[in-house]
């Protein structure tokens, strides 16, 4: 019994104490699982909760996008192939390549002469009026012919030659009764005047008188004498001497013609004290040569000609020419100037052109790709692979610069019609309107054939296109950051910087376009591929940078028939390629950009 009062009277836990205790032991526990936590996670552990940068964001985003990635690895390559390569390279982009090679080349022609050639004797005057006259005498079958007071015998030596024999009144008989009472203004040779009473008596028209042709005329009661010397040559022959210095004398060359008269074979002539012997074929060809057997001159009606005037051909090379003619031989072999070369004939227009096998230098044109040319060369003979460099500096310069200028315009106009709103806002619309209204394309054409007009530089007109393509594409950038800063104008953050009494323009350009680059980026990114495109196109249609300088689109422009294309790949396909590259890196880098820029995008 007194047991169980003793139990009843000792103190019981009531459910304020469970509740207590169970506290301190949760809250025991509680600094038990922070100490162990601490000792965990360090600041310096890698477990650690690690918050990023929005910087640090878009980079992660970006490098997630395998394209955008390779895009970027292909750009790189591009700046590198096209700025630092050029640098390497050993060769100027406007260097031109030779080299030599065997060829067939013109030397000369051999032509028949078609066209009578006058040869006046020294001293003589033979007027072209009377060269007419003749040639319309001669037509008509006649052996005399009068011009301008004066009459000329026309004698005919063989069908291709004539002698024109001056018919100048030298003096004159008048019958006087039975007396011929002679008379002339002139001092005739002692003598002729005998002869010429006794030609009267025998009835005679022509007299000979110390090598002097004399014809008489009479009208019944007086004698007029006219004097009826040769005074001029003219033959469808061509006499070719061995030398410029050889006896090329009226006299000399109307013997030859008078000795081809006597036909076929070997005949002596004396002219000026020298003997020469004169061979003539049955074709009536001659060879004139020296008592010694050396031959001096030729006639033919062949003119052997080379294509270079400073070159005299020795006699014995017309030799060689006109008897392969004769025989119908297709080539013939000459020691000219020391060494024994071959000529073949080809028949051309009528003509008989002479041609050998030369060694000469040309440009290396259109060559394949070799150890040395690795891309081969073009229709000029330059190295195709650093054009392909320097084509690329210029295109991608062209691109940043545009683009650069039209970023520049379009974000001041854009912003200030953005923020500003009412007038301003309407007027710069207005004309971001009349801008995409322009003919992009018709406007570059005339601003060409300006430019060809003027003959403008290479550089000045790089520089002219440069400027014209940005000025033309700004109106997109003012657009796109107008409707951009009339969206972010509202925020909270705007209404602070006004609050706090900061500048209009520190507003706009300090604290509005910060957050319009993001999408200034992917635009300029994806500009760049058809500012790229652009340019291309205008140099091959020849309205953008003139030949020589490098871009890959007159590089393509080199390629201007299927010919070309089909049996040259490497003119275009390299620059063509690049172009095609280089455009789909800016836009795998743009639409990576714009995919990274954009935190709704799934990842």
């Amino acid at each position: 019994m007194n047991d169980i009062d003793n139990k009843r009277d000792k103190p019981t836990l009531t459910e304020q104490d469970l509740a207590a205790k169970e506290r301190e032991e949760l809250i025991k526990a509680a600094e038990e699982v922070m100490q162990e936590t601490d000792e965990v996670y360090a600041l310096d552990d890698e477990r650690r909760i690690k918050v990023l940068s929005p910087s640090a964001l878009v980079f992660r985003r970006f490098i997630r996008n395998r394209l955008a990635v390779i895009g970027v690895i292909i750009l790189i390559f591009m700046f590198l192939f096209s700025f630092v390569g050029a640098e390497l390279s050993p060769y100027g982009y406007q260097q031109m390549f030779t080299t030599t090679e065997e060829r067939l080349q013109d030397f000369g022609g051999v032509q028949e002469n078609e066209d009578m050639r006058f040869l006046i004797k020294e001293g003589a005057n033979f007027p072209s009026g009377a060269r007419a006259y003749m040639l319309r005498a001669i037509g008509e079958g006649k052996d005399s012919y009068e011009y301008s007071g004066n009459v000329y015998g026309i004698e005919k030596i063989t069908d291709d030659a004539y002698i024109i024999k001056a018919g100048l009144e030298v003096a004159s008989f008048i019958q006087l009764g039975r007396n011929l009472v002679f008379s002339s203004e002139e001092d005739l040779p002692d003598g002729l005047e005998a002869v010429l009473r006794d030609a009267i008596d025998a009835g005679q028209s022509e007299v000979e008188f110390e090598g002097e042709q004399y014809s008489l005329e009479t009208d019944g009661r007086s004698y007029k004498i006219y004097s009826g010397s040769p005074i001029v040559l003219v033959s469808y022959n061509i006499v070719t001497f061995d030398s410029a210095e050889a006896n090329n004398s009226f006299e000399f060359q109307l013997a030859i013609e008078q000795a081809v008269t006597e036909g076929a074979g070997e005949r002596e002539i004396e002219v000026d004290g020298v003997n020469y012997i004169v061979s003539v074929d049955q074709e009536g060809r001659a060879e004139i040569s020296l008592s010694d057997g050396t031959l001096y001159a030729t006639l033919s009606r062949h003119m052997v000609n080379a294509l270079n005037q400073n070159l005299h051909l020795p006699i014995g090379f017309v030799a060689a020419a006109l008897e392969a003619i004769e025989n119908d031989a297709e080539s013939f072999t000459f020691n000219l100037n020391g060494v024994e070369r071959e000529f073949t004939f080809e028949i051309r227009y009528q003509r008989y052109v002479l041609r050998e096998m030369q060694t000469i230098t040309i440009y290396n044109m259109r060559s394949a790709p070799s150890s040395e040319h690795w891309l081969g060369t073009d229709a000029t003979g330059m190295d195709m692979f650093t054009r392909l460099m320097y084509g690329g500096r210029v295109s991608l310069l062209v691109g940043f610069v545009v683009v650069f200028i039209a970023l520049i315009i379009g974000v001041v106009l854009g912003g200030l019609a953005g923020y500003f709103g009412g007038i301003v806002d309407v007027i710069i619309m207005r004309l971001v309107e009349i801008f995409f209204c322009i003919p992009t394309m018709p406007i570059l054409i005339i601003i060409g054939a300006i430019m060809d007009e003027m003959r403008v530089s290479g550089n000045s007109r790089l520089l002219y296109l440069m400027i014209v393509l940005g000025i033309l594409s700004w109106a997109g950038v003012a657009r796109m950051v107008r409707g951009q800063i009339l969206s972010l104008r509202e925020q909270e953050f705007m209404v602070a910087t006004e609050a706090t009494g900061i500048s209009v323009t520190r507003r706009i350009f300090r604290h509005l376009v910060p957050n319009v680059i993001p999408l200034l980026i992917v635009y300029a990114t994806m500009s760049l591929g058809s500012t790229i495109i652009t340019e291309s196109t205008l140099s091959f249609l020849g309205l953008g940078v003139k030949y020589p300088t490098a871009t890959w689109g007159n590089i393509i422009n080199g390629v201007s028939t299927s010919y070309d294309m089909n049996n040259f790949p490497w003119l275009w396909i390299p620059a063509g390629l690049c172009i095609v590259i280089t455009v789909l890196a800016f836009n795998f880098v743009g639409d990576g950009l714009r995919d990274a820029f954009d935190p709704r995008m799934k990842r």
